[in-house]
């Protein structure tokens, strides 16, 4: 059986001879019930196996364990981490800000990527705050009157 699986690994998976030779050591004291129970993967060429002890997939010569990453647990996490990102502080609410970076350094509601001018040229084009804030639906209308304040303040 020993013989068989390593002959696989080589002709299927390339496997080095070399590496070969070091896996069949390793693994030499599985019994014959351990070989029909134990499932052997290849990665990089190498032969790494469910380790029986500690149920890690591991590297068989060098005992170097893999990391499995759940891509949905990366996902969900993603999607969390954006959500709360994109929540504003009860502080920004109202209030607008000027930071490097962030549209090219102009005037943004506080806590968006909005640009005040933005705000201003809706209500110049006659929008009501009710209507600006269904344009933007993440603006509050303290928000837009903020902009709209800042732009006076601002032309005056």
């Amino acid at each position: 059986m020993a013989l068989r699986t390593l002959e696989m690994l080589r002709v299927q998976n390339n496997v080095p001879l070399q590496h070969l030779r070091k896996v069949a050591e390793t693994l030499s004291h599985l019994k014959d019930a351990l070989w029909t129970t134990t499932t052997l993967f290849v990665v990089n060429r190498k032969v790494v196996f469910v380790n029986p002890e500690t149920g890690d997939p591991e590297e068989v010569v060098s005992g170097q364990y893999l990391l499995g990453i759940p891509l949905i647990k990366v996902v969900t996490d993603t999607r969390s981490e954006v959500g709360a990102m994109r929540k504003r502080s009860k502080a920004q609410i109202g209030h607008v800000s000027k930071s490097q970076g962030i549209c090219h350094n102009a005037w943004v509601i506080a806590g968006t990527r909005i640009p005040v001018a933005a705000v201003r040229r809706l209500s110049e084009d006659g929008y009501s705050v009710k209507d600006i804030c269904a344009e933007y639906p993440d603006l509050k209308p303290a928000d837009v009157r903020a902009a709209l304040e800042h732009g006076v303040a601002k032309a005056a």
